[in-house]
């Protein structure tokens, strides 16, 4: 799956603020974390204001203050979400960061804050407002992959034509295939299993020198 959307540039009904009061960071998180909690207990579908402001412990219009409409909200958390799950540490190798990411991905989008995220898929043909929402997991995600593979490419451990959409979604495919259709379990082996065959099938290049460094 693709997301080309930009967290920079957000479509209409993200995460951007109306206009109101200056941010306060304490409620913010609050109504934020009270936001994922209720998309993972009851889908977009049964995201509601009223619920969201009473779990949150504020009024509706200090929700309303902040983000203009629902969508506004919900796009906001899964955000926050988004950009607190891709702290994966650089490991110095190729197989090392793609095994982390894809480990990272399984964990939140399995047992994690993000395990709604394949329930909102799901309700994405419902509700149409629903796909800014996964474009901003999805993305964030993606961005990801893409430092790891540009330090590959960096260190000479892949090819600089490579085609990084392809190799995400080679990666990200076989999980999103068990998590949306099979409904099988994502173990640690079919986590290497996928690396493994991502490595093989792009090789580093057979001449790893720069050809700046090439003599003369």
């Amino acid at each position: 799956m693709r997301a080309e959307s930009s967290l920079e540039h957000q479509p209409d009904g993200s995460g951007r603020r109306g206009r109101g009061r200056p941010p306060s960071p304490g409620i913010d998180r609050r109504i934020l974390d009270a936001a994922l909690e209720l998309l993972a207990s009851g889908g977009y579908a049964g995201f509601r204001l009223d619920e969201l402001a009473k779990r949150a412990g504020v009024a509706k219009t200090t929700i309303l203050r902040r983000w203009p409409s629902k969508a506004a909200v919900a796009a906001a958390a899964v955000e926050q979400l988004a950009l607190q799950t891709i702290d994966v540490p650089a490991s110095g190798t190729l197989r090392g960061d793609l095994h982390a990411l894809l480990t990272s991905a399984v964990a939140v989008f399995t047992n994690g804050g993000g395990a709604f995220v394949p329930r909102l898929i799901r309700e994405s043909g419902h509700h149409p407002e629903i796909a800014d929402l996964l474009h901003t997991v999805i993305h964030a995600r993606r961005l990801a992959y893409r430092r790891a593979l540009n330090r590959a490419i960096a260190r000479h451990e892949l090819d600089p034509g490579i085609d990084q959409e392809l190799i995400i979604d080679l990666l990200v495919g076989p999980m999103w295939t068990r998590l949306l259709i099979t409904r099988e379990r994502i173990a640690k082996p079919f986590v290497d299993d996928i690396v493994d065959a991502v490595i093989r099938a792009f090789p580093p290049p057979a001449d790893p020198t720069p050809a700046s460094a090439a003599p003369a």
